[in-house]
């Protein structure tokens, strides 16, 4: 073995490990792709909130005619919380419940194997999994399909420009609770979610957002859910 070789052996290991350390110590050369995720979330949609008025079983049949504000005083006195508001539909007040709930994620801080690459940028995201469980229902409504938002820290609206849909968990039938249960995402949402994971060191917020509408006959919505929402994906340096 000629004696260029064998210093080159020698020497090229350490040049590595110095090119990958900085300020915050040195990279593990052996860290090219690990587990990246975003630890569930609890998301809890309780009708006690609503301050809801207790005093029939189902909603009335409230006739209006179709200016836009005809069904607000009638709703309000059943539902005094902001998010519910009333809608004329075909002669008759229908209530619709507002429901965003928001978490904040910190992925930094979460996942400590990012703290071991010396704040390099991930050079790929692949979103593995989208997943949800129901660990509580007793509510007496079927729920609407919830969309999942992921938005800057300071952003809770989903209506703004800066929230980015990225799921949809289907309609759950009343009183009835699910298991880890995967969401199906499309190429944009799994380019959203992409694009979020992938700026690691920046909080944000993940919302799940929906409508609730009660027609006349229906049951005044009673009761609570709760569900746990996550991804899993991987990245790499």
């Amino acid at each position: 073995m000629s004696l260029f070789l064998s210093l080159s052996r020698r020497i090229l290991p350490a040049v590595t490990a110095i090119a990958l350390s900085g300020c915050g110590g040195l990279i593990d050369p052996n860290i090219t792709r690990f587990d990246l995720r975003l630890p569930e979330r609890m998301f809890t949609v309780d009708t006690d909130q609503w301050e809801l008025s207790s005093s029939g079983a189902v909603l009335p049949d409230i006739p209006c005619d179709a200016e836009p504000d005809a069904c607000d005083a009638e709703i309000q006195a059943l539902c005094g919380a902001d998010q519910c508001a009333g809608m004329c539909v075909a002669g008759s007040c229908h209530m619709i419940v507002q429901v965003t709930l928001w978490r904040e994620v910190d992925l930094y801080a979460e996942n400590p194997e990012l703290k071991t690459i010396n704040e390099q940028p991930l050079v790929d995201v692949d979103i593995e999994r989208v997943h949800y469980a129901v660990t509580e229902n007793t509510l007496n409504i079927d729920t609407p399909a919830f969309t999942l938002y992921m938005a800057p820290a300071s952003i809770m609206n989903p209506a703004d420009p800066q929230a980015r849909s990225v799921g949809v968990i289907p309609p759950i039938a009343a009183g009835t609770q699910k298991g880890t249960t995967d969401v199906m995402v499309s190429e944009a949402h799994e380019q959203a979610l992409e694009d979020f994971m992938r700026d690691y060191q920046t909080p944000f917020n993940l919302i799940i957002s929906a409508d609730i509408e009660v027609e006349p006959g229906d049951p005044i919505p009673m009761g609570r859910i709760t569900a746990d929402v996550g991804v899993d994906a991987s990245a790499g340096i």
